[in-house]
């Protein structure tokens, strides 16, 4: 999430949002200063530095002081941790369906969300605009259709109380005594394909072809073949639902985010055909690559969900909402 904050800033389109930035940083409301903060409108490539520079030292309550302040300068930028949080979520739930039924978990009705971490105030943008009236049901949206069917015997809670303690919040997330099921493979098989319709051809000609469903585990040798080994669909059915969850909640009805929002909905057919080239040119596919063909193990892999989701964010929400 922060990386995608730090490459979106750098665009010429971001122009706005740098002068943002600056504004903040200038006006009474800013305790922090930041020495030379004005080349981040004069020098673009150095916009990353600063943006982290104001995020480091704000304290717990000025956080929503920039985000306020960002939303009334540039509030086209909250779509971007709309989206982010979304596809989370939408992914999340799908794993915790899965989870659920395969450890017949019938008692659950409450799911707990915690963000963790620096990165986890993502989750925090919304809260401030459009605020937690709107946020909240979006998030309960995005995680139950993940979630799918029995998504409505349970809520999704966002648990705020662990911010006023942050800088440890990660280490108490790690330590804190859990019940868990032990499962000496869960790091090989807690990632889940996440999308349907895709068909694996395997390099072996003695195995047949096998289509794909979200509930599959992902595994290196899926992606590894990308180049040749996988048809990928016409139409992303999960990423569609998120999508279409998404585009209702930032377009004109709702938060009104996202003014034109037909510019990125129209995208959706376009995702089948930059998909592949998106994942092949990823440098860590490419880094994976490399390794393998130096007779060491190919270990690049993630969700084809989430793929799907960074793809159409890169090539189709980030241009046109930063247009130069």
């Amino acid at each position: 999430a922060a990386g995608i904050m730090s490459d979106i800033i750098t665009r010429k389109g971001a122009e706005m949002l740098r002068k943002a930035i600056y504004k903040y940083h200038e006006s009474p409301n800013c305790k922090i200063k930041v020495a030379n903060i004005k080349n981040i409108i004069d020098k673009p490539n150095t916009a990353p530095f600063y943006l982290n520079a104001i995020f480091d030292r704000l304290d717990d309550n000025d956080f929503g002081g920039f985000y306020s302040s960002m939303s009334q300068s540039t509030p086209d930028i909250f779509a971007i941790p709309a989206y982010i949080t979304g596809m989370l979520l939408f992914y999340s739930g799908q794993l915790v369906a899965k989870a659920i039924r395969e450890n017949n978990f019938t008692e659950i009705s409450t799911v707990e969300l915690m963000p963790f971490g620096k990165g986890g105030r993502i989750f925090d943008w919304l809260d401030t605009y459009p605020g937690k009236r709107l946020t909240e049901p979006y998030y309960n949206d995005c995680f139950k259709a993940g979630f799918g069917e029995g998504a409505d015997k349970i809520n999704l809670l966002k648990k705020d109380d662990i911010r006023k303690d942050n800088k440890s919040e990660v280490a108490k997330g790690l330590s804190a005594p859990q019940k868990v099921t032990t499962d000496n493979e869960v790091r090989d098989n807690s990632d889940i394909f996440g999308e349907d319709g895709f068909t694996f051809h395997p390099s072996s000609p003695e195995q047949t072809a096998v289509e794909l469903m979200a509930d599959d585990t992902i595994k290196t040798h899926h992606l590894e073949e990308m180049d040749f080994g996988i048809d990928i669909p016409v139409e992303f059915k999960q990423f569609n639902r998120f999508l279409d969850i998404f585009i209702d909640f930032v377009g004109p009805q709702k938060t009104g985010i996202i003014r034109n929002i037909s510019l990125i909905a129209e995208k959706r057919n376009d995702l089948h055909r930059e998909l592949k080239g998106f994942i092949i040119n990823d440098a860590e596919w490419q880094k994976a690559d490399r390794q393998k063909k130096q007779g060491q193990v190919f270990e690049y892999k993630h969700s084809m969900l989430v793929l799907e989701g960074l793809c159409f964010l890169e090539k189709f929400i980030i241009p046109k909402l930063f247009a130069e």
